[in-house]
């Protein structure tokens, strides 16, 4: 029976917002230590594919930057990196969003908690797995492909660019019923961010008209942020072919903290779109 005339926002009010995140909270630990296995399942699939990732470029970050394929190279790397914590880890949180969906939707309708605390609860959890799977992936694959920068900077932007990818997910969970259609949209959305992220292919190739793309890609802003990591130096002290390199792949150490806004900024759009589309449905209970 669809109850699409009942408006939910005329039941009483129940518990605050601090007693729904407690309990809410209380229940998340109580189904990660259900489904224990889960988590050690992903921390395993990190690992293997940080091995396939870092094996074919082993030492490759030791290389001298005095040709550009060189520098690709080096980029690429970095690019297949970002690619497999996207994947992997936005196709292993959409599913369990997906699924838990009707399950908040009937909370939500019934007063039991709200869009709010809901999310809070998921959000502090997913920051916590995330960042335990990406520090793994990234300690294998910084070390065997020996990254000319810092492990701190490496790890900021590997991790940024995973839940910028599972916020994308959310954003899908929310909209679709069915997890399998939202699975299937899930590659649909993030190619084009390996498209125009401009670590594989300078963005200076593409045509101008598609330029619009990077500006709304969270992986072209993460590119961005790693290219002046890893040449932004060399192009200050001078060198010719790092300052080439920026310029091919159309990146301004000038705009070094709007690239950080821009990514931090999609991040929270995304987010406040899987909310604002789990609200909308929440606001007719099938």
């Amino acid at each position: 029976m669809r109850l699409s005339y009942y408006n939910p926002d005329s039941l009483e009010k129940g518990a605050s917002v601090i007693t729904q995140s407690v309990l809410l909270f209380k229940r998340q630990f109580l189904s990660f230590e259900r489904d224990i296995f889960k988590f050690f399942l992903n921390i395993g699939v990190q690992i293997l594919l940080a091995f396939m990732t870092g094996i074919p470029y082993y030492t490759l970050g030791r290389l001298p930057f005095n040709d550009i394929k060189d520098m690709q190279y080096i980029l690429k790397a970095a690019g297949h990196v970002f690619v497999i914590v996207m994947f992997s880890l936005a196709s292993l949180a959409l599913p369990v969003f997906a699924y838990e969906r009707p399950l908040f939707i009937k909370e939500y309708f019934t007063k039991t908690y709200g869009i709010f605390p809901y999310f809070l609860s998921k959000f502090v959890q997913e920051m916590v797995v995330t960042a335990i799977a990406c520090c793994v992936s990234c300690i294998i694959t910084f070390f065997l492909i020996d990254f000319p920068i810092s492990f701190g900077q490496f790890f900021v932007v590997v991790y940024l660019v995973a839940e910028n990818s599972i916020a994308v997910s959310n954003v899908l969970g929310s909209i679709f019923k069915d997890p399998l259609a939202a699975s299937g949209m899930l590659m649909l959305v993030c190619w084009p961010q390996i498209l125009w992220a401009g670590a594989f292919v300078p963005v200076s190739f593409f045509p101008a008209w598609t330029l619009w793309i990077c500006k709304i890609c969270f992986l072209r802003y993460a590119s961005n942020i790693m290219i002046l990591y890893l040449f932004g130096g060399c192009a200050a002290d001078g060198q010719k072919t790092c300052i080439d390199f920026l310029y091919i792949y159309r990146v301004y150490p000038e705009d070094y903290w709007l690239y950080w806004i821009g990514l931090l900024l999609l991040f929270v759009a995304n987010k406040g779109l899987a909310m604002y589309f789990l609200w909308i449905k929440s606001r007719t209970y099938m």
